[in-house]
C-alpha cells in the first residue's frame, strides 16, 4: 500500500506486473451532494426536535418541557444564522440558496435535489469553497495552512520578524591533518562516531563524514563546504526549529565542537504577535487566533529586519460557522452545559427546600405530639377529678 505517491490517494497494489497502469482520479460529485443532503437533514432533525420540545398548545394551554427556554431558542437562532451566512470568495455559490436549499415556513430546510446535483456537477470548487474553511496569500514565501473556529473571517497582514533556521555548525578554516581524526555527532538522540583519514582533502573529509552519517542512520544531517568556502559545515537541512539540537564533540582538528539548536520563525498576523513553531506562525490572540501560516522566507530575505509577506484572506465557510456554533453550545462552557448546570442548581435548590420543609414538619410533628400528650394527660386528670367529685356528691346528699 502506497499513500505518498499522489496527495490524498492511497494505492493498494495487488500484484507485480511489467505493463503500465493508468490511475484515474475523479471527483465523486454524488458523494458530495449526498454529504450536503445529510447535513441539511441533520439540521432539520434538530430543528424539528427543538420545535417539539418548545411547543405551546394555545387551545389546551399546555406547555412542553422547554417552552420559553432561552437556551433552546438561542440554539435554533444561532444554527439558522450559521446556515444563512453569505460566504465571500466562493464565486456564484455564496449561500445555500444557490444550491437549491431554502428555509420553509415550518422552520426547516427544503432541498431541491436536482438543482443541488447540477451545481455540484458544474461548480464543484464553488461548492467546496462555500462549505470549507479557506485562506489564500499571494507571497510565494508564505502558505496558508488553516484556521479554527476561533478565527474571524477577514484579511490579515503577515509579517516575519525572524526566519526559521536549521541547526548548523561551521568549523574553522580546513587544514588537512597528518593523523587520523575522529569526532562524535549527536542528533535526535542518536550519536555517530566518525573517522577522517589522515591527509584527507576538504572534499574527501566531507565525503567520509556523509558516508558515516548514512551508516549510523543520520540521513537528516549533511556535511558540505561552507558558503564562504574553506570549512566544513554540518547541518540538518530540513529540520527547522528549536526542537532540533545538533552537537559535535571530540573534534580536535576542524573547529566543529559545538551544541546548537534550530530557530523558530517569529512574526505577527494581523498585528497580533503570533506563536512560532519551526516554520509555522500561529495566531494566538485577537481576530486571527487559530490562523496558521507556513513561512519559507530565509534570513537573507529578511535582511535583518521585518518582512511583510502580504495579506492572508481567511474565510470560515459554512463549515467554519457550524464549527463555531458547536463550540458555542457544546463542551464544558457551552450553552447546553450551562443550561444543564442551571437546571441542576434549581433541582438541588428544590431538593434542599423539600428537605428543609420535611425537617420542619418533623419538628412540628414532635411539638404537636408533645402538646396532644400533655392535653391527654390533662384530660385524664380532669376525668379523675370529675370521678372523685362525682363520688362525693351522693355522700353529701345523704
Amino acid at each position: 500500500i502506497f499513500s505518498n505517491v499522489i496527495d490524498g490517494v492511497t494505492l493498494d497494489l495487488k500484484q507485480a506486473g511489467t505493463g503500465s497502469v493508468t490511475v484515474a482520479v475523479t471527483r465523486d460529485s454524488e458523494a458530495a451532494a449526498s454529504a450536503v443532503t445529510s447535513l441539511i437533514e441533520a439540521a432539520n432533525g434538530l430543528l424539528s426536535e427543538v420545535s417539539r420540545q418548545t411547543a405551546f398548545n394555545a387551545d389546551t394551554n399546555a406547555s412542553s418541557p422547554l417552552t420559553n427556554d432561552a437556551t433552546a431558542r438561542n440554539l435554533v437562532i444561532n444554527l439558522r444564522t450559521a446556515l444563512s451566512d453569505v460566504v465571500n470568495g466562493s464565486g456564484t455559490v455564496a449561500h445555500l440558496g444557490a444550491l437549491g436549499i431554502e428555509l420553509t415556513r415550518e422552520g426547516t430546510y427544503a432541498i431541491d435535489e436536482a438543482k443541488l446535483r447540477d451545481v455540484v456537477d458544474n461548480d464543484f470548487d464553488g461548492v467546496a469553497a462555500l462549505f470549507a474553511r479557506t485562506g489564500a496569500i499571494t507571497d510565494s514565501r508564505a502558505t496558508y495552512i488553516g484556521a479554527t473556529g476561533l478565527s474571524v473571517a477577514g484579511s490579515y497582514e503577515v509579517v516575519a520578524t525572524t526566519a526559521a533556521q536549521v541547526p548548523t555548525i561551521t568549523g574553522t578554516s580546513y587544514v588537512s591533518s597528518s593523523q587520523f581524526e575522529d569526532l562524535s555527532v549527536t542528533f535526535g538522540g542518536q550519536t555517530a562516531v566518525i573517522g577522517i583519514a589522515q591527509n584527507s582533502t576538504l572534499a574527501e573529509a566531507i565525503t567520509q563524514i556523509n558516508d558515516a552519517l548514512t551508516i549510523f542512520g543520520l540521513d537528516a544531517l549533511l556535511a558540505e563546504e561552507s558558503s564562504a568556502g574553506g570549512a566544513i559545515r554540518l547541518s540538518a537541512p530540513t529540520r527547522f526549529g528549536s526542537s532540533f539540537e545538533l552537537e559535535v564533540t571530540n573534534d580536535d582538528a576542524f573547529g566543529l565542537n559545538a551544541l546548537v539548536t534550530g530557530v523558530d520563525v517569529a512574526g505577527t498576523i494581523g498585528g497580533e504577535t503570533a506563536s512560532g513553531t519551526a516554520r509555522t506562525l500561529l495566531g494566538t490572540a485577537g481576530d486571527p487566533e487559530g490562523v496558521s501560516i507556513l513561512i519559507t522566507a530565509t534570513a537573507a530575505d529578511l535582511g535583518g529586519g521585518p518582512l511583510s509577506l502580504g495579506n492572508v484572506a481567511v474565510s470560515q465557510g459554512l463549515a467554519g460557522g457550524l464549527d463555531a456554533w458547536l463550540d458555542l453550545i457544546e463542551g464544558v462552557d457551552g450553552q447546553i452545559s450551562r443550561a444543564r448546570g442551571e437546571w441542576d442548581d434549581r433541582i438541588e435548590g428544590l431538593d434542599a427546600n423539600i428537605a428543609d420543609f420535611e425537617d420542619r414538619m418533623i419538628v412540628r410533628e414532635a411539638r404537636l405530639r408533645r402538646e396532644f400528650t400533655a392535653m391527654e394527660v390533662a384530660l385524664a386528670q380532669l376525668q379523675t377529678q370529675g370521678q372523685f367529685l362525682g363520688g362525693l356528691l351522693p355522700q353529701q346528699g345523704s
